[in-house]
């Protein structure tokens, strides 16, 4: 896998576009776009936190600083009219909507099956238990309804165990997703505190601990969307480690399918590219 090592958003920004343009495959998608798609990419930023925007924004960005300041706002607070926004993937996850969903059928197969006369008693007594156990169940998940705050629950973990392996965040709803046209290009982040060598004396001497973010895009449009993801990650590991009384470490952004529209922002390709 190719692996990009940059400072900051902006400079990662403009060394991920090169990387897709001089190294991707042409090809057409699905809806008939002009498309460059390169193998999976990590890109290692290692500053991705500034209070300067020339670090935060790459110039050439077809986004600049108040789009992205509006994109990570909507991260935090959630915007309407959209198919899906992170805020609602990563604080408002959805568990039982497809569960409930799915025992509610199957307990209407159920009633349908002991209400007929060729079944033997014994076969539609059983068939009783079963949809009254899925009653029980059906119950349980209406109970569970409310959506999960993910990162509350990272902020609590790593607040009671720093080096947990399990401050995981995912955003894919396998019920909905494969068949919606609109789906996120993140599946998963993680958050980690490695230990570090002398550890306990940087902590004598006020040093905090250091919190990674590890990102996973199934796709992404490293152009058009990666200026306004990045800054949005970053602001969420900043959140995160502030909430945890941690200093905010690197960030690996992983990528399996990056790619651009040339002709889409053409003028600012031309200038990240330089060609």
């Amino acid at each position: 896998m190719k692996v990009i090592e940059c400072r900051t958003i902006a400079g990662a920004h403009a060394k991920l576009v090169n990387y897709v343009f001089w190294n991707g495959q042409k090809m057409t998608t699905e809806d008939g776009q002009s498309c460059i798609e390169a193998e999976p990419v990590t890109v290692t930023i290692h500053h991705p936190v500034s209070e300067d925007d020339r670090d935060w924004v790459n110039p050439s960005s077809p986004a600049q600083i108040q789009k992205v300041l509006a994109y990570v706002e909507q991260i935090f607070r959630g915007a309407s009219g959209f198919e899906y926004t992170y805020n609602e993937r990563l604080m408002y996850y959805s568990r039982s909507e497809h569960n409930s969903s799915i025992i509610s059928c199957a307990i209407n197969d159920l009633r349908q099956l002991t209400s007929r006369t060729d079944l033997p008693i014994g076969v539609i007594d059983k068939l009783k238990d079963v949809a009254f156990s899925l009653d029980i169940a059906e119950d349980r998940c209406m109970d569970m309804e409310e959506p999960i705050n993910q990162i509350n629950q990272i902020i609590d973990h790593l607040t009671d165990e720093l080096f947990t392996r399990r401050a995981v965040a995912i955003t894919w709803y396998p019920w909905k997703d494969p068949i919606t046209q609109h789906v996120p290009c993140l599946q998963w982040m993680q958050f980690k505190v490695r230990k570090q060598r002398f550890g306990f004396l940087l902590w004598l001497i006020g040093k905090k601990p250091i919190l990674d973010m590890y990102l996973l895009f199934r796709s992404e449009d490293v152009l058009g969307a990666f200026g306004q993801n990045a800054a949005g990650m970053a602001s969420l590991l900043q959140y995160v480690a502030d909430s945890t009384d941690c200093a905010i470490g690197k960030i690996e952004h992983i990528v399996t399918i990056p790619h651009l529209y040339p002709t889409t922002n053409a003028q600012e390709l031309k200038r990240m590219t330089k060609c």
